[in-house]
């Protein structure tokens, strides 16, 4: 009866010239039901009856469906593009949003809440499965999944409460004992879109994997999203035209509250060096040696695992650059793949350059000698917080660290005792928030040896006394 009432109030408010509305009916409710094994899987509502929604025009000219009560559990079907109005009534509360899809293309998603409330925006697939999440812009900021490649299927757009307040383990969609429902509904506007295609210089979904990857051109750049939480971009950077004894370099744009890794892998999608940096900060990975036989390699960039930004993108450019003399080589991370501290047969001293970031570590092998030797280590240009060691093939320190305590201020490691006939290395460790260039220099000498003191003259004999 009272869904018959819901129809002829509607009617008759349209029917008296105010702004037109659509009845619209959907004969199979649907509701959400959480699963144990981390899937949603969706069924006919409690009355199994139909569900009458008011619909109108949002400012776009899309359809907009609204949620009559904010515990509804039976909502229609969203049109593409379309706008969804409502709210959650309390803290176990979820709204799932059916949304077919005819063709495969991709889609734009974004959820608008209120102010202070803190919901999380789930997209999922025609069987449960959760296929991307955003739930890190925090209270009253929008959530969304920027451009989510799908099959032709019907999924689910879901609304749910933040990190704050937990959706419910169990399929109960009212209040649980052991959660305190807000004081008043979170109201929300979800907008659904067909996302446009991308540019030449733009990521498209998918790319996650090395086989979907885009091209980054050499001495180009391109753009992308970490939109939603887990998402992963995999770039393709051909090195045809690189030219010789040139080494590639790698920067990514820093995107502010969203913390970025860029990982370095081989034609072979083996990982040849991983930088990361804190939110909002750069992370750059140069001086890559380059062999001679590669015809591409990777850069995939990825953020924490709770972490998307939908808004906000960054950009990532490659260059292929000539390496400057007595540089450093790419990856150089750990002792197994240092580079040599000289080229120079028999050198007892030497300069080397590198670049300083914040979670670069760059390795250099000392060369052996049959003698136990003392070495002595000068270094400029170096970010503040950077530290200079000597170690071990085990990673062990041996002398240091010494640490620049202010960016480009010199800093000295004397006298470290090198053993005979052993492996050591000297460790290059990045430090604060900026890069640096830094010059290393370096010189071998002799192991002093303790004096010895002279004996002590004999003491005169003593005559001895007659009998």
């Amino acid at each position: 009866m009272q869904r018959g009432n819901n129809v002829r109030r509607a009617a008759a408010v349209a029917g008296a010239g105010a702004r037109a509305f659509a009845v619209v009916s959907v004969g199979c409710a649907v509701a959400s039901v959480g699963c144990s094994d981390g899937r949603v899987r969706f069924g006919r509502a409690r009355d199994a009856g139909p569900s009458v929604v008011v619909a109108e025009r949002g400012s776009g000219g899309a359809p907009v469906v609204i949620e009559r009560t904010p515990d509804d559990d039976a909502l229609p079907g969203l049109a593409l593009p379309g706008e969804a109005r409502g709210a959650l009534a309390d803290a176990a509360d979820v709204d799932a949003w059916p949304l077919a899809v005819a063709t495969p293309l991709r889609v734009a998603l974004r959820l608008a809440p209120a102010a202070g409330a803190d919901l999380a925006l789930e997209l999922r697939a025609p069987d449960g499965a959760l296929l991307a999440t955003s739930d890190a812009a925090g209270p009253g900021a929008p959530e969304g999944i920027p451009a989510f490649a799908l099959a032709a299927g019907e999924y689910r757009l879901v609304v749910r409460h933040g990190a704050g307040r937990p959706a419910p383990k169990s399929g109960r969609r009212r209040a649980r004992a052991d959660a305190a429902p807000p004081s008043a509904a979170a109201r929300y506007t979800l907008e659904v879109a067909p996302a446009p295609s991308p540019g030449d210089a733009e990521e498209g979904e998918p790319n996650e994997a090395l086989e979907l990857a885009r091209t980054l051109p050499l001495g180009g750049g391109v753009v992308g999203h970490i939109g939603w939480a887990g998402d992963r971009d995999a770039w393709r950077v051909l090195l045809a035209g690189a030219g010789d004894d040139v080494g590639l370099a790698v920067e990514l744009d820093g995107v502010a509250e969203l913390p970025l890794t860029m990982t370095l892998l081989d034609p072979m999608g083996t990982p040849l060096a991983v930088r990361s940096a804190a939110a909002g900060e750069a992370v750059a990975l140069r001086n890559v040696a380059l062999h001679a036989d590669w015809e591409q390699v990777y850069v995939v960039v990825t953020s924490a695992p709770t972490r998307s930004s939908f808004v906000e993108h960054y950009q990532l450019r490659a260059a292929a650059r000539r390496f400057a003399l007595d540089s450093e080589e790419e990856p150089n991370d750990t002792p197994a793949i240092a580079n040599p501290l000289t080229e120079v047969p028999l050198a007892e001293a030497g300069v080397r350059v590198g670049d300083s970031a914040s979670s670069d570590v760059d390795h250099f092998v000392v060369p052996p000698a049959a003698l136990a030797r003392m070495m002595s280590f000068t270094l400029s240009g170096a970010t503040e917080g950077a530290t200079l060691s000597v170690v071990d093939a085990a990673g062990k320190v041996l002398g240091g660290p010494a640490r620049v305590t202010g960016d480009g201020r010199k800093l000295a490691l004397e006298g470290v005792p090198l053993a005979a006939d052993a492996q050591h290395f000297v460790r290059v460790v990045g430090g604060g928030e900026s890069e640096g260039r830094y010059r290393m220099t370096w010189a071998l000498g002799t192991t002093p040896t303790t004096p010895v003191a002279p004996a002590a003259p004999a003491a005169p004999a003593v005559p001895e006394p007659p009998r």
